[in-house]
Protein backbone atom coordinates (compact mmCIF):
# COMPACT_ATOMS: atom_id res chain seq x y z
CA UNK A 1 0.00 0.00 0.00
CA UNK A 2 2.80 2.37 0.55
CA UNK A 3 4.27 1.75 -2.69
CA UNK A 4 1.07 2.68 -4.56
CA UNK A 5 0.87 5.76 -2.78
CA UNK A 6 4.41 6.90 -3.18
CA UNK A 7 3.49 5.60 -7.14
CA UNK A 8 0.74 7.66 -6.99
CA UNK A 9 2.64 10.95 -6.17
CA UNK A 10 5.47 10.15 -8.01
CA UNK A 11 3.59 10.07 -11.34
CA UNK A 12 1.05 13.02 -10.50
CA UNK A 13 5.02 15.08 -9.71
CA UNK A 14 6.11 14.37 -13.08
CA UNK A 15 2.93 14.82 -15.00
CA UNK A 16 3.16 18.25 -12.84
CA UNK A 17 6.69 18.41 -14.20
CA UNK A 18 6.10 17.64 -18.05
CA UNK A 19 3.14 19.72 -18.09
CA UNK A 20 4.98 23.01 -16.76
CA UNK A 21 8.34 21.93 -19.13
CA UNK A 22 5.77 21.78 -22.17
CA UNK A 23 3.94 25.00 -21.77
CA UNK A 24 8.09 26.66 -21.06
CA UNK A 25 8.82 25.03 -24.57
CA UNK A 26 5.82 26.62 -26.25
CA UNK A 27 6.61 29.97 -24.56
CA UNK A 28 10.10 30.15 -25.59
CA UNK A 29 8.75 28.90 -29.32
CA UNK A 30 6.61 31.90 -29.57
CA UNK A 31 9.00 34.15 -28.33
CA UNK A 32 12.01 33.13 -30.71
CA UNK A 33 9.32 33.15 -33.96
CA UNK A 34 8.92 37.05 -32.47
CA UNK A 35 12.33 37.48 -32.72
CA UNK A 36 12.89 35.58 -35.92
CA UNK A 37 10.46 37.93 -37.88
CA UNK A 38 12.21 41.17 -36.59
CA UNK A 39 14.91 41.68 -39.17
CA UNK A 40 17.02 43.73 -37.14
CA UNK A 41 17.54 40.45 -34.64
CA UNK A 42 17.26 37.85 -37.18
CA UNK A 43 20.85 38.14 -38.21
CA UNK A 44 21.84 37.24 -34.92
CA UNK A 45 19.91 34.03 -34.30
CA UNK A 46 19.62 32.41 -38.11
CA UNK A 47 23.28 31.54 -39.67
CA UNK A 48 22.25 31.92 -43.36
CA UNK A 49 20.74 35.34 -43.01
CA UNK A 50 23.90 36.34 -43.63
CA UNK A 51 24.21 35.29 -46.85
CA UNK A 52 20.75 36.02 -47.99
CA UNK A 53 20.73 38.04 -50.65
CA UNK A 54 24.12 38.33 -51.95
CA UNK A 55 25.64 36.23 -54.51
CA UNK A 56 28.38 33.81 -52.98
CA UNK A 57 30.56 34.35 -56.78
CA UNK A 58 29.78 36.86 -59.28
CA UNK A 59 30.44 33.94 -61.69
CA UNK A 60 27.12 32.07 -60.89
CA UNK A 61 24.96 35.25 -61.32
CA UNK A 62 26.29 35.86 -64.53
CA UNK A 63 25.78 32.45 -65.51
CA UNK A 64 21.87 32.48 -64.39
CA UNK A 65 21.65 35.65 -66.12
CA UNK A 66 23.60 34.44 -69.46
CA UNK A 67 25.92 37.00 -69.31
CA UNK A 68 28.92 34.89 -69.61
CA UNK A 69 30.01 34.34 -72.95
CA UNK A 70 31.60 30.31 -73.25
CA UNK A 71 34.78 30.32 -74.15
CA UNK A 72 34.78 28.28 -76.90
CA UNK A 73 32.59 30.92 -79.08
CA UNK A 74 35.07 33.64 -80.03
CA UNK A 75 34.35 36.84 -81.85
CA UNK A 76 33.05 36.49 -85.07
CA UNK A 77 32.39 32.83 -84.09
CA UNK A 78 28.42 33.54 -83.68
CA UNK A 79 25.70 31.21 -84.24
CA UNK A 80 23.18 32.69 -86.29
CA UNK A 81 19.50 31.04 -87.41
CA UNK A 82 17.44 31.71 -90.15
CA UNK A 83 13.77 30.99 -89.26
CA UNK A 84 11.32 31.10 -91.29
CA UNK A 85 7.37 31.00 -91.38
CA UNK A 86 4.66 28.55 -93.15
CA UNK A 87 1.42 30.28 -93.12
CA UNK A 88 -1.58 28.57 -93.78
CA UNK A 89 -3.78 29.51 -97.23
CA UNK A 90 -5.54 32.88 -96.44
CA UNK A 91 -4.29 32.67 -92.69
CA UNK A 92 -2.05 35.73 -91.38
CA UNK A 93 -0.85 34.56 -88.09
CA UNK A 94 0.72 36.70 -85.41
CA UNK A 95 3.71 34.72 -83.95
CA UNK A 96 6.70 35.93 -82.65
CA UNK A 97 10.05 34.40 -81.72
CA UNK A 98 11.38 33.80 -77.49
CA UNK A 99 14.77 33.77 -76.94
CA UNK A 100 15.12 32.49 -73.50
CA UNK A 101 11.61 34.32 -73.04
CA UNK A 102 12.45 36.94 -73.88
CA UNK A 103 10.75 38.51 -77.40
CA UNK A 104 13.40 38.39 -80.32
CA UNK A 105 11.28 39.46 -83.23
CA UNK A 106 8.30 38.79 -85.18
CA UNK A 107 7.94 36.00 -87.41
CA UNK A 108 6.61 37.39 -90.92
CA UNK A 109 6.78 36.84 -94.37
CA UNK A 110 10.29 36.96 -94.83
CA UNK A 111 12.78 34.90 -92.91
CA UNK A 112 13.76 36.21 -89.47
CA UNK A 113 17.69 35.48 -88.12
CA UNK A 114 18.68 35.87 -84.63
CA UNK A 115 21.98 35.37 -83.35
CA UNK A 116 22.23 32.81 -79.82
CA UNK A 117 24.53 31.37 -77.62
CA UNK A 118 24.57 27.63 -76.76
CA UNK A 119 22.19 26.59 -74.29
CA UNK A 120 19.73 29.47 -75.47
CA UNK A 121 16.14 28.17 -75.97
CA UNK A 122 14.34 28.85 -78.78
CA UNK A 123 10.30 29.15 -78.80
CA UNK A 124 7.22 30.67 -80.50
CA UNK A 125 4.31 31.96 -79.03
CA UNK A 126 1.35 34.03 -80.33
CA UNK A 127 -1.96 33.40 -82.88
CA UNK A 128 -2.73 31.38 -85.48
CA UNK A 129 -6.27 32.07 -86.15
CA UNK A 130 -8.40 29.27 -88.07
CA UNK A 131 -8.24 25.44 -88.37
CA UNK A 132 -5.06 24.53 -90.26
CA UNK A 133 -1.65 25.44 -87.40
CA UNK A 134 1.14 27.18 -89.24
CA UNK A 135 4.75 25.66 -89.70
CA UNK A 136 7.94 27.48 -88.24
CA UNK A 137 10.83 26.10 -89.60
CA UNK A 138 14.96 26.73 -89.56
CA UNK A 139 16.01 27.23 -92.56
CA UNK A 140 19.31 27.96 -92.11
CA UNK A 141 22.48 27.50 -88.99
CA UNK A 142 25.33 29.59 -89.74
CA UNK A 143 28.15 28.69 -87.24
CA UNK A 144 28.52 25.00 -85.27
CA UNK A 145 25.94 23.13 -83.76
CA UNK A 146 24.55 20.02 -83.22
CA UNK A 147 20.58 20.66 -82.20
CA UNK A 148 18.95 22.22 -83.92
CA UNK A 149 19.51 21.15 -87.66
CA UNK A 150 18.72 23.40 -90.58
CA UNK A 151 15.02 21.95 -91.88
CA UNK A 152 14.19 21.23 -87.76
CA UNK A 153 10.21 22.63 -87.77
CA UNK A 154 7.13 22.80 -85.42
CA UNK A 155 3.37 23.20 -86.58
CA UNK A 156 1.17 25.67 -83.97
CA UNK A 157 -1.64 27.36 -83.27
CA UNK A 158 0.01 29.84 -81.22
CA UNK A 159 0.56 28.36 -78.02
CA UNK A 160 3.92 28.78 -76.78
CA UNK A 161 6.02 25.97 -77.96
CA UNK A 162 9.63 24.79 -77.95
CA UNK A 163 11.11 25.21 -82.06
CA UNK A 164 15.11 24.56 -80.36
CA UNK A 165 17.47 24.71 -77.52
CA UNK A 166 20.99 25.68 -79.45
CA UNK A 167 23.48 22.59 -78.53
CA UNK A 168 27.10 23.08 -80.06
Amino acid sequence: MDFDNFLGRFVTRMEKILFRLVLVMLAVLFVIQAVLANEEYRQYFNQTEALESKPIIQEVQDVIGRTVTPKNILPGQEIVVTIQLVSPPEVVPELFLLINSRVAGKLGELPLEVTVMPGDRLEVFGDVPGNEPAKVKIIHIQGEVDVPKTGDFITTFGDREALAWIVP
